[in-house]
């Protein structure tokens, strides 16, 4: 009787101690806070968070991330940091963002262009054309730019809701294709990518 009583003390006592530290789990390390910075969630259909709409990966092994709403990030390997309307940007729904020849960063948003020089961000003001058609869509007017490329001569191109514009570093110019009433300068057409070929063709 001792004996099967002893037995049952002894796997009781193990089960505590198996139990105690099952519950108690591994010693928890210094984890960093949570809102330490802010982080990069891609929520398809969550207006609270927005979608990741483009990336980049610059010369410095930095990752850009753009979003609907919630602005650019830069990750450079340790953290997130954020860029917002308060920031410098236009607005804080991107739609692309390059890295030109000398290492600045353009971005393409929904009201325009801004241009990173590593420390501020400068609005760029592309001129609307002249012979813009009547448009009743109200997002017309506001210069939405789609895609941003560089070309083998250094020139920019922008992709816009109101045609494609060229960027040679000091103005810039309206690519026209078509004039007729189903081109680009139609109530109907927008410009939204850009592809240079091997031999230079846009």
């Amino acid at each position: 009787m001792k004996k099967i009583f002893s037995q049952i003390q002894g796997f009781t006592f193990l089960t505590l101690v198996l139990c105690g530290t099952a519950c108690n789990g591994p010693a928890k390390k210094d984890l960093p806070k949570e809102n330490d910075h802010p982080k990069l969630i891609k929520t398809i259909g969550n207006p609270k968070y927005g979608n990741v709409t483009c990336s980049l990966l610059d010369k410095e092994g930095n990752l850009w991330f753009g979003t609907t709403e919630n602005g650019l990030f830069k990750y450079d390997g340790k953290a997130f940091r954020q860029f917002l309307v308060a920031d410098g940007l236009n607005s804080n729904a991107i739609n692309d963002i390059l890295e030109d020849k000398v290492g600045k960063i353009w971005v393409g948003t929904k009201d325009g262009v801004c241009l990173y020089d590593g420390k501020t961000f400068a609005k760029i003001q592309i001129p609307l054309p002249k012979n813009l058609p009547p448009n009743k869509n109200k997002f017309h007017q506001t210069h939405i730019v789609h895609d941003i490329m560089e070309d083998k001569t250094g020139k920019l191109w922008f992709a816009t809701i109101d045609g494609l514009y060229i960027y040679d570093g000091k103005s810039f110019t309206l690519f026209l294709i078509d004039e007729a009433a189903n081109g680009f300068l139609s109530s109907n057409d927008k410009v939204e990518r850009i592809l240079e070929d091997k031999k230079g063709n846009i």
